[in-house]
């Protein structure tokens, strides 16, 4: 993933909109660390990449951190 150099360095979001989001990626997480072989080849193959469950997944615990770890609800790893 590339950064968008026309895009802000920095936005303010609402604590809770904060919140929502990061137990939005924790959920969406969740469900590709548990998905089938079926659902995860599927998934792949929408993408074209291989292994997409296990790549976004990581993405998405990723992104949860940081938010989680910005809103005081996680320690810093």
């Amino acid at each position: 993933m590339t950064t968008d150099p026309t895009l802000p360095r920095q936005i303010s979001v609402e604590g809770q909109q904060a919140a929502n989001l990061a137990t939005l990626l924790r959920e969406l997480e969740r469900f590709l660390d548990e998905c089938d072989e079926t659902t995860a080849d599927a998934i792949a193959e929408f993408f074209g990449l291989h292994p997409a469950a296990e790549a976004y997944s990581a993405a998405l615990c990723f992104h949860a951190d940081r938010l989680e770890t910005a809103l005081g609800l996680q320690e810093p790893t």
